[in-house]
């Protein structure tokens, strides 16, 4: 009996807190994230051509002011995507540290400014041929709300660990924020947020009293059928100089800062060169690449042919030519016949 009257009591606070007048109603806040398309997959050297096409829904977004994030703010949403980058499971081999970028932010502004909550951007105006994006909107029941932490957005997108599995790339649920999030080729970011009294998506949906948030991520992720990063120990395997600093790749002086390493771990009996600041794995006859990983030989049908790329004066023509014909662009030689890789092997 006495269960009952509490289950009666219950029912009449609900019902009574349902028609509390509109002066006493507490605001209730809602949030949600659109996951990014997948990115149709690309040959590796031709990444650089995919250009990004905006919006059909909203074609003409000028780019007409800077990103409305403080410095601070600047600062936290920086520090908290590279925070989540060192702590992915598993490990990175080869996470870049993020930077801030002015154009992606100015972007990120433009669009959000359209209160229109679904992927696109204005013209894009940054240095990356592709621009990855996450979007977050977070609406009220009442007006005037303050904006959220600039943190919340990216502990939301990361949340989405949880629902992806690297070994497999499979996903239990949305993971497109989070994949972009630890794309490891990704350098820069560049986000912005509008207060939005009513935002809409491309299902007609409104979101009143609305923040709408976008980050622009250069060069983008996402790209279908690839990892988002490669597993490994933190820093072996940084691209460009391959020095790294706080468990992210990224350009820093071995010379001068004591907290600056050179994590690359070498393959196929190459060994590491730091002389003079160096960071570079010195690679043995037969084998190339920022960790001597890749064998010496041309693996395109059209190395040495005609029609085709019939000599090594055609390799400066196109980038793709020497990832793709490394002997006959004379970027490596051939192994040597009697060579034999021994594990802990070191140099003379």
């Amino acid at each position: 009996m006495e269960s009952f009257v509490m289950f009666l009591y219950a029912l009449m606070t609900a019902l009574l807190a349902c028609n509390l007048p509109a002066a006493a109603a507490v605001s209730v806040g809602y949030e949600e994230s659109i996951n990014p398309p997948p990115v149709p997959p690309q040959p590796l050297d031709l990444l650089e051509s995919v250009l990004y096409s905006a919006s059909e829904t909203a074609p003409d977004v000028p780019v007409s002011r800077r990103s409305d994030y403080t410095g601070e703010d600047r600062s936290v949403i920086i520090g908290e995507h590279n925070r989540h980058r060192r702590q992915v499971t598993p490990t990175a081999a080869n996470m870049n540290v993020l930077k801030w970028d002015a154009e992606l932010a100015a972007m990120a502004q433009g669009w959000s400014d359209q209160c229109f909550f679904e992927h696109g951007n204005p013209e894009n105006t940054s240095p990356f041929g592709y621009v990855g994006q996450n979007l977050y909107i977070r609406y009220y029941s009442k007006a005037g709300q303050p904006a959220p932490s600039a943190a919340v957005p990216i502990q939301k997108w990361y949340d989405e660990a949880s629902q992806y599995k690297y070994a497999d790339r499979s996903c239990s649920g949305v993971c497109g924020h989070y994949t972009q999030l630890v794309w490891a080729t990704t350098t820069h970011v560049g986000c912005g947020q509008t207060y939005c009294e009513t935002a809409l998506d491309n299902n007609g949906k409104t979101y009143n009293n609305a923040w709408l948030i976008t980050c622009n991520y250069g060069p983008g992720g996402n790209y279908k059928g690839q990892f988002p990063y490669q597993e490994g120990e933190k820093c072996s395997k940084c691209d460009s100089r391959g020095t790294c600093k706080g468990g992210l790749c990224r350009d820093c002086d071995l010379m001068e800062d004591s907290a600056c390493i050179c994590g690359l771990q070498c393959e196929n009996c190459g060994f590491t060169n730091t002389t003079n600041g160096e960071c570079a794995c010195n690679c043995q006859k037969g084998f190339w690449g920022n960790n001597c990983e890749k064998p010496c030989e041309n693996t395109h049908r059209y190395c040495g042919t005609s029609p085709g790329w019939p000599s090594k004066k055609y390799c400066g023509r196109h980038s793709s030519i020497p990832k793709n014909c490394p002997l006959m662009c004379e970027i490596c030689e051939k192994v040597e016949p009697d060579f034999v890789c021994e594990e802990n092997e070191t140099p003379e």
